[in-house]
């Protein structure tokens, strides 16, 4: 089992998308504002210098997490990991990963307060946190060209918390339609009979939600040459479009 009733004792459960993202000098080619009839002239830079960032955002909540390192391995993934459990220590945390080598490895070190959730393989468009980099690189790196890879970290350092102070903006990009349904119905019993209000939720429940985001992902048969996937309890749209809306939740 994922979770047992020892492990979570009541505390309050925190859902958390992870993901890792590179930085470096290479410069991202944007669209930009220019007058008429000016054309915009944007520098370019081919230096191959990377910095990554691991990040986790709660969609619910509307925060985010993050750590800056100069490498991706298992050591600094349990430092992040170690990072987050330290943040919310009064809290348990589901945590949704995916399959990366650092992820699965035996010698990550996971704090006992965190479970580790592994999204389905090839399917990155469910991770919520990956619109967190893109909203990153759009309003901190666009046709920017930076002279070391100290003026990135120092980007970095400036534009995350910018990013994090925003909570109702992540929310907004975040909080999809399939991951609030999911949440609030952990709130309910499997009868249904009371609402829990407290925000403590009961293990049977728990065990319910995290088979619903394992089982939420089911393949259709390839459209336009892409595989598509859409989430079973919703209604498919006419359109074959895996998109949900508002409308959709169950």
């Amino acid at each position: 089992a994922l979770l047992k009733p020892q492990d979570v004792r009541g505390r309050r459960v925190r859902l958390m998308f992870q993901d890792e993202a590179r930085f470096g000098r290479m410069v991202r080619i944007r669209r930009c504002w220019a007058p008429t009839p000016a054309r915009p002239v944007v520098c370019n830079g081919y230096e191959r210098e990377l910095v990554y960032v691991y990040g986790a955002v709660s969609p619910v909540q509307g925060q985010l997490d993050s750590m800056i390192t100069r490498q991706m391995n298992t050591v600094n993934m349990s430092a992040f990991l170690a990072q987050v459990s330290a943040k919310h220590r009064r809290e348990f945390i589901v945590m949704v990963v995916d399959g990366a080598s650092s992820h699965v490895s035996k010698d990550l070190v996971v704090p006992k307060n965190i479970r580790l959730l592994r999204l389905p393989p090839y399917a990155p468009e469910l991770n919520p946190q990956e619109h967190v980099w893109d909203e990153l690189r759009e309003k901190e790196f666009p046709n920017r060209v930076f002279s070391d890879l100290s003026s990135v970290i120092d980007q970095l350092e400036a534009g995350l918390p910018r990013l994090a102070s925003n909570r109702k903006g992540l929310r907004s990009l975040t909080a999809w339609p399939w991951i609030v349904s999911l949440h609030l119905n952990v709130t309910w019993n499997k009868d249904r009979r009371r609402l829990e209000r407290s925000g403590r939720y009961p293990m049977d429940e728990l065990e319910t939600v995290m088979r619903l985001i394992m089982e939420s992902v089911a393949p259709l048969p390839p459209h336009s040459g892409i595989i598509h996937y859409a989430f079973p309890r919703l209604r498919r749209r006419r359109d074959h479009s895996n998109v949900p809306t508002a409308g959709d939740c169950w």
